[in-house]
């Protein structure tokens, strides 16, 4: 299923909020965890998915752009939804965009 706004970058969200960090192989997620930890974010891990409680969503992609080894073929293979706390979950929602397309990354 394609996206139909993957030739936009939306607005960066301001504030807390919950990241929630899709990847195509679980061992993308493992290589996104490991940096998460060490910058102090404790995530949920479930099956294909990561849930990161973050208050910089910027310096959040950033440090994942930096330090997680991740190839770009992998990059493009995460999406990260972020929603305000108490949001309902979408992925259909503009701001569900791959990593490669973000800020930092």
């Amino acid at each position: 299923m394609s996206c139909s706004q993957c030739t936009t970058t939306p607005k960066l969200p301001i504030g807390p909020q919950i990241q929630y960090i899709n990847a195509a192989h679980r061992y993308i997620l493992e290589k996104i965890n490991s940096p998460l930890h060490t910058s102090g974010i404790t995530p949920e891990l479930f099956d294909a998915q990561l849930a990161a409680n973050t208050d910089d969503f910027a310096a959040t992609i950033q440090m994942l752009g930096s330090s997680a080894s991740l190839t770009e073929l992998e990059c493009q293979h995460i999406n990260i939804l972020p929603l305000a706390p108490g949001e309902p979950m979408d992925f259909g929602k503009p701001s569900a965009e791959p990593l490669r397309q973000l800020p930092g990354s």
